[in-house]
């Protein structure tokens, strides 16, 4: 998902207009001030001022405010507004009701049996070079984030499967994309019991790629109930034959 940025100079466009429009209107602004006023203090009949308020939206004290175990139906609701993947029914794309800045897409792994069992938050890196510099910072930066609130991180992964890549890091970015190298960090419950929650099993942060240009970061929560989301979804799937 591209950002639009938009300019300074545009900015100050819409907000200011040109210099002989904000000049010319002004004498006419003041003419018309009392007349606003005056329909302001008086609203026609019949016209209702009062504001139907809002419902809040429900959340939760995990991740962009989910938690473990979130049925599927509360999911659908106004919680997430989840809807399911064509290629996997137990796969959802989410509105989280806290969002994360510099996320551009949620996922969550859920099952009937057990709700909601993994969230996933992708960062997207839009220009990256060979060696995957732009990405590998933005990895870090969320690893950081991360270690503030959980504490360091259990591992870091920095490493290439093949040795044409360990010998050559220009081939990063075409290395990752073909999983031929693993860059990231985890948190995991056995080692990080301190400083994760009860719920959770392991947080990962790594870095992706489809293509040599541009990949993502992503962070992975792991809930205690994924192993038996993972059984439920193999069920499910041999249910026809």
């Amino acid at each position: 998902m591209n950002k639009i940025l938009i300019s300074s100079a545009i900015l100050s466009f819409l907000l200011l207009g040109c210099g002989e429009q904000k000049q010319n209107n002004s004498e006419t602004n003041k003419s018309n001030q009392s007349q606003d006023t005056a329909k302001e203090d008086n609203p026609p009949i019949g016209t209702s001022t009062i504001k139907t308020p809002e419902i809040p939206i429900k959340t939760y004290d995990g991740p962009f405010g989910l938690a473990m175990g979130i049925s599927i139906n509360e999911l659908s609701g106004t919680i997430a507004s989840a809807k399911a993947l064509e290629t996997n029914p137990n796969i959802y794309t989410i509105t989280p009701p806290k969002p994360a800045p510099g996320f551009d897409r949620y996922y969550v792994v859920a099952t009937k049996e057990d709700g909601l069992c993994k969230i996933n938050a992708i960062s997207e890196v839009n220009v990256v070079n060979d060696t995957g510099d732009q990405l590998k910072s933005r990895v870090n930066e969320i690893a950081e984030m991360v270690e503030l609130k959980y504490g360091k991180s259990h591992k870091k992964y920095d490493f290439a499967r093949q040795d044409v890549y360990r010998r050559n890091p220009q081939f990063f970015m075409m290395a990752l994309k073909e999983d031929a190298v693993t860059y990231g960090f985890d948190w995991v419950n056995k080692a990080n019991k301190s400083t994760l929650p009860s719920d959770l099993e392991e947080i990962n942060v790594f870095a992706n790629a489809s293509e040599m240009s541009k990949g993502w970061a992503s962070i992975e929560y792991v809930f205690n109930n994924f192993k038996s989301c993972q059984v439920n979804i193999k069920k499910s799937k041999s249910t026809n034959l």
